[in-house]
Order: C-alpha cells, then structure tokens, then sequence
C-alpha cells in the first residue's frame, strides 16, 4: 500500500464507538503499519458541531487525530497533503480522491442499501428479518499502531474543545431511553403513528449513536418486556432501514 496515511472520512457517524468505517481504517492501516487520521466536512445542519471535542478525544484514545474543515473539497486536499494511501468513507462520495484508493463502508444498518435496493422491498425486508434473527454481534474495536502526530499540526486539527453534547450526551439519551421509554414501547407503537423512536431519534440522526449500538443495548434491558425490545429493533434495523432505501428518509414516526 503505497503512502503514508489511511483516512476516515466520517460523513454520517459522527462517533468513536461502533463506527465501522473507522474500524475499516484502522484495521487496513494495521496490517499495513500506517496511521490513521478522520476527517469530517463542517455541516451547516443544527447540532453539527456538538461534542467535537470529545470526539477528538475519544478518537485520539484509539490513536487517532481528529481534523474538520469546511470545503467541500476536503477528502480531495487532505488526501494529496499527507499522502493519503487509502480513504475509507462511510457514505458514497461524489467525485472519490484521486491520489489514494476509496472504499466505502455504510455506517449503520444490517445489508448495505445499495443491495437493498438492487434486491426490491418485498425480498429485502425478507433479507432484513433474516440478518436480524442471526443476532448482533459485539465487533472488535481496533485502536491504532501508529499515531499520526503530524495530524495535529494540520489546518483544522481539533486537539480539544467543548465537550457538551454529542455522543456522551447520546449515550446519556440511550440510558435514558432504556430505562424509561422501552417498557410499553409495543403498545404505544400500536396506538401512535409520532415519536416511535424517541428520544433517540435525534442522535441517531446527527451520527451520534450507530443503530447496532442501540440494537444491543435494547435487547441487553431485561427490565423490560420482550415484546417491547424486540418491536423497537425491528423498527430500527427493518422498518427504518426499508424506508431509508425506498422512501429516501426515515420513518414518518421516527422524524
């Protein structure tokens, strides 16, 4: 793998826990004895900029240096600037880096959409319910070899900063949920068409929680019923995931 450093270009998940794009960096990147540097591209949308500083300190405990910026273009520049060997995205790029190899690695969800979409909604959610009656896996996480120092002297390199928000703050939501939310889930699913994920659909939307993260953490919660864990996963990993394929967005009662 010729040059210097692998790239995670974090699009969509915005953390540093079940991310498994950043998982794909950095194992490419150990079998290649290279470092590994994220970037994300500054959104203009509301609560972009929450908890980045604790992104970069949580992506700096798995060896890795944080850098924003806010071109367009940053995928492009980044990758010529350190000699980039690879790019790892979590999301399909527009144009991909000319100086360095893409690949892409979806975010979240249990079958790629593309395979959704190439499969028709009727044979995918039948490849949805199967996936998920296999279970959910807890991945290994991978932390660096290496650690990219020069990354911190880069033009938009976060070494710290504020800590609200983001996804402490979302995990804090995923406890919350847990404990709170869960138990009626089923019957209140029935009886309502608005807020059927919650308080969680919020930071699973800004990239904050991954949806397996989730997933495990809801059938891990014994307190509550059955019936309720398993009909929030299924709305999770099927429902939402056919309608992100199909429809172009979430579930109207995930919104």
């Amino acid at each position: 793998m010729n040059g210097r450093v692998v790239i995670a270009f974090l699009r969509r998940a915005l953390r540093a826990t079940d991310n498994p794009a950043l998982d794909a960096a950095l194992r490419h990147a150990n079998r290649a004895q290279k470092p590994v540097l994220a970037l994300v591209v500054e959104s203009a949308k509301v609560g972009f900029s929450d908890g980045l500083g604790e992104l970069a300190a949580r992506l700096r405990q798995r060896s890795v240096p944080l850098v924003v910026r806010a071109e367009a273009e940053a995928v492009h520049t980044l990758a010529a600037e350190v000699d980039a060997a690879l790019v790892v995205a979590d999301g399909l790029l527009a144009l991909a880096p000319a100086t360095a190899p893409l690949i892409i690695v979806e975010d979240e969800g249990l079958i790629a959409r593309a395979s959704l979409r190439a499969a028709g909604p009727e044979a995918a959610r039948l490849l949805l319910e199967h996936e998920l009656a296999r279970g959910l896996s807890t991945p290994r996480e991978p932390s660096g070899h290496r650690f990219y120092r020069d990354g911190l002297a880069l033009r938009g390199a976060v070494v710290d900063g504020d800590r609200k928000g983001g996804e402490r703050a979302a995990e804090t939501a995923l406890r919350h949920f847990v404990r709170e939310e869960l138990v009626g889930y089923a019957a209140r699913r029935r009886s309502s068409s608005t807020a059927a994920l919650g308080s969680l659909a919020r930071p699973i939307e800004r990239g904050h929680l991954g949806v397996r993260q989730v997933a495990r953490a809801v059938l891990a919660a014994a307190q509550a019923p059955r019936v309720d864990r398993d009909a929030f996963v299924h709305d999770l990993l099927v429902e939402r995931e056919l309608a992100l394929a199909f429809e172009g967005g979430a579930l109207a009662h995930a919104a």
